[in-house]
């Protein structure tokens, strides 16, 4: 949406900008699933079950998504972008989406946050608390910013992505 302010008089750079950012969106909630997934498979004693189906669906799901995306300027289903107001108006495509990816960040958010309070290792905890905090920052932030079209006049879940990536990095840093 940032994008949509700063370009607002070039309509194809400002698509090609929000196609970019909602790839990335669309790719990284299934990502983060699937690390979440195999990171409780090794550091909880085996895998889930149906551990394979629980990777790949989400992933399936958000790459027919993908297409409703692209092909957005014909249907308008997915969003309509706003320039003058700097947040888009919201389709039922993208709806899916969002229950889809919020999902699995708070399913993810979840896990980790079980193995930072369940698991006898204090590495183990220390690291999954972690895991725990970095995933909830920038879901508060996307969650704010969609809920609340108006509090912030970009999306906060780029800064907030940028946080995890210290606390991260501070994580391995100290253990190392």
């Amino acid at each position: 949406d940032l994008v949509a302010v700063v370009f607002s008089g070039f309509p194809m750079a400002h698509w090609v900008g929000l196609v970019i950012l909602y790839t990335g969106l669309l790719l990284f909630a299934p990502s983060w699933w699937a690390f979440t997934l195999r990171y409780v498979e090794l550091y909880s004693g085996g895998p889930i079950r149906g551990q394979s189906a629980l990777m790949w669906v989400p992933a399936v799901l958000n790459g027919v998504l993908w297409f409703g995306l692209v092909s957005n300027p014909w249907h308008g289903l997915y969003l309509e972008p706003d320039p003058n107001q700097g947040q888009s108006h919201y389709g039922p495509l993208w709806y899916v989406a969002a229950v889809t990816n919020y999902g699995l960040i708070l399913a993810s958010l979840i896990f980790h946050l079980r193995l930072s309070f369940g698991a006898s290792d204090p590495v183990l905890r220390s690291q999954s608390s972690a895991l725990a905090l970095g995933t909830a920052i920038p879901l508060t932030g996307s969650l704010l910013f969609v809920s609340f079209p108006g509090l912030a006049p970009f999306d906060p879940t780029a800064p907030g992505l940028c946080i995890s990536c210290g606390i991260f990095l501070f994580a391995i840093h100290r253990r190392s």
